[in-house]
């Protein structure tokens, strides 16, 4: 019998991290330095220096991983309305990138598809964040789509079409605590940019205007919260995986799948 495909997709901004401060940096970085920043944000973020992804994910990750290599999930995704390209890739290299450092492992393959708002496979549905998207940006990157709404996880701290489509979408509070760009300055100068002060400059900038639009805390998570947060993806995840067995005998049953019996109710914070 063919295993169902399952899929576990996440938002990027204030989502996975608060990481527009690597913008201005990773839009002027060489392509041979591209790996050399992994490694550089990954012993940075490790370490408390710097804070541009939501603590909780680091567990979630080992987790997550666990359930691929367990064959319980085919994978994941980040599903973004950012409009770079660029920079949405290299937080899903990044995600992989803190896996294979922190299980030990040669390869990390978790997150296999990247989508930004101008994506291709998003020209029908724009900014739309629903179902349909996400099954068509799957087959159009030759990955298999779930085999049905109760087979999506997704993450998210704002609420979309797709919060009405599926039953497992977790709506988290936004991750507003933002590293300062001069400290991210300092974690990266051993990268070779061209004009490094000019860069600089044009980082602090951006970054001032970011602080006033969106609200963001220059300081890192409090560990509490982080410890409430670890609970809330843990437990999304434990009950997502948790949910085929329930949904295999109700079809057996001929019954309606659990998604489409009940609609869930997401806390909008913590």
């Amino acid at each position: 019998m063919k295993s169902d495909v399952r899929w576990v997709g996440f938002d990027m901004d204030e989502c996975v991290g608060s990481v527009m401060p690597l913008f201005d940096f990773l839009h002027e970085v060489r392509d041979d330095v591209f790996e050399p920043m992994l490694d550089l944000i990954y012993e940075s973020e490790i370490t408390g220096r710097t804070w541009l992804f939501r603590p909780a994910i680091f567990k979630t990750l080992r987790t997550l991983w666990l359930a691929k290599t367990a064959k319980k999930i085919q994978g994941a995704f980040l599903f973004s309305n950012n409009g770079s390209a660029r920079l949405v890739r290299y937080v899903a290299a990044q995600l992989n990138y803190f896996i294979q450092r922190m299980m030990n492992v040669p390869v990390a393959d978790l997150f296999q598809m990247a989508i930004h708002l101008s994506a291709p496979c998003r020209r029908e549905f724009g900014s739309e964040k629903s179902y349909e998207a996400v099954q068509h940006c799957l087959a159009t990157h030759d990955l298999p789509p779930c085999s049905s709404p109760e087979h999506l996880l997704f993450f998210d701290d704002m609420s979309h079409v797709l919060q009405s489509q599926i039953l497992h979408y977790v709506q988290v509070s936004a991750y507003l605590n933002h590293t300062d760009v001069s400290i991210l300055a300092d974690v990266l100068r051993p990268l070779s940019y061209d004009d490094w002060d000019a860069l600089v400059e044009s980082a602090v900038l951006s970054q001032r205007q970011e602080i006033k639009d969106n609200g963001y805390i220059m300081e890192p998570q409090e560990m509490s919260v982080m410890a409430e947060e670890e609970q809330l993806f843990h437990k999304a995840i434990r009950t997502f995986l948790g949910s085929a067995k329930y949904s295999r005998i109700n079809r057996r049953n001929g019954k309606l799948s659990f998604g489409a019996q009940k609609t869930r109710k997401v806390r909008r914070r913590l």
